[in-house]
């Protein structure tokens, strides 16, 4: 069962986020940062944007939709227990989410940004994440260097990241 995320989960979604990010992506950080904070589970909680994959009454996935603009929204956090990956656990949070944004007819398009690290070519967001997405139908818009666009963010990343952004067109007649 997929459903909106409940406050009294905040510790289970954190402890369910966090592992597999740093796990993926934490060494490009120049600092430990969590990917989702407390602050962070709040905002998306308040707004309705975090849903949970529930399976015999355990958390077991999870991913975000937000609005993006007038006429998008962005997918992004999709996290499958470890343990029940390449079950279709993923692919039933991204169903959901298509059909949410499906119901929402000012709705045009579905956006996400994968990112690797640009000097480790076999980076597991930079070969498997982009082909997942493919399966549901989003084409690479665009990329871009983050240390060129964000110079700022030098502080926070320890090595240069490709940002590969991800477009799905829907609700088009």
């Amino acid at each position: 069962m997929i459903r909106p995320s409940k406050e009294s989960e905040r510790e289970i979604i954190r402890n369910l986020v966090n592992p597999v990010f740093k796990k993926y992506s934490g060494h490009m950080w120049a600092r430990e940062k969590d990917r989702l904070s407390d602050e962070g589970f709040q905002t998306y909680h308040e707004k309705g944007e975090l849903f949970v994959a529930e399976k015999e009454g355990s958390i077991i996935g999870c991913i975000t939709m937000s609005p993006e603009g007038e006429d998008a929204v962005k997918v992004g956090m999709l996290v499958v227990r470890e343990d029940l990956q390449k079950q279709g656990i993923g692919r039933r949070l991204m169903d959901y989410t298509t059909q949410l944004a499906l119901s929402n007819k000012s709705c045009k398009r579905m956006l996400l940004t994968t990112l690797y690290l640009t000097h480790k070519p076999d980076d597991w967001n930079k070969v498997q994440m982009p082909t997942f997405y493919r399966k549901f139908g989003f084409e690479l818009v665009d990329t871009r260097d983050l240390l060129e666009t964000e110079p700022a963010i030098v502080e926070f990343i320890a090595d240069d990241i490709t940002l590969c952004n991800h477009e799905k067109r829907i609700n088009q007649l």
